[in-house]
């Protein structure tokens, strides 16, 4: 793995910055909503489903205003930079922390992050731009990180490169998967291009 250069991870952490101030306003809103029925609190689904919401058109915003391609994917986002002969591709994805202090990341079978590029002119990679979430519904870490591999058939578990750390708390190291707590890999995945702006 090549570490992308110090200007672009200052666009990520820029990305990172507008993610983390939005939710901060906006994340009590989540809780107002879920409280309004029952029904809605009785799993963690609706209440993840306006927070990724939340994420995802914040990180839209941030990369328009660092002056960055993103496309959809269903349910989620791709930011796209292009630094010399590599092309990134980091997907907005909700990560967990395990007790350990390793991320955990996790998608479905037909995800386009387990799908290999053909070989082209120039390198494509397979980043996460990750968050991690507290219960009052803000955003507690970002990381971006490679997808260096993956294991395990259904819900697939992501193997990381080393994690950098876009916001200012210390970082886990690299992570492994493992096969426990699978739920909420129905995020992924499609194509669409629902925005656009130069890259690097």
């Amino acid at each position: 793995m090549v570490r992308p250069v110090e200007s672009e991870i200052a666009v990520l952490r820029q990305v990172a910055r507008e993610i983390r101030e939005s939710t901060e306003e906006s994340g009590y809103k989540v809780g107002v909503a879920v409280r309004q029925h029952g029904a809605f609190s009785q799993t963690r689904g609706p209440a993840s489903a306006l927070e990724r919401s939340l994420v995802l058109e914040a990180a839209r915003r941030g990369a328009s205003q660092a002056g960055l391609t993103f496309e959809a994917a269903s349910g989620s986002l791709d930011i796209i930079t292009n630094c010399g002969d590599t092309i990134r591709y980091y997907r907005v994805k909700h990560v967990k922390l395990t007790a350990a202090g390793e991320y955990k990341v996790i998608c479905g079978e037909g995800s386009s992050l387990l799908v290999t590029e053909p070989e082209s002119l120039l390198r494509e990679e397979k980043w996460i731009l990750g968050y991690t979430l507290s219960d009052d519904h803000t955003i507690e870490r970002l990381i971006a990180a490679e997808i260096v591999g993956w294991r395990g058939e259904g819900p697939v578990c992501l193997t990381l490169g080393s994690i950098i750390v876009l916001t200012d708390d210390p970082s886990p190291r690299g992570f492994t998967s493992t096969d426990e707590d699978l739920p909420g890999f129905e995020d992924e995945d499609g194509d669409g291009e629902i925005g656009d702006a130069s890259g690097f």
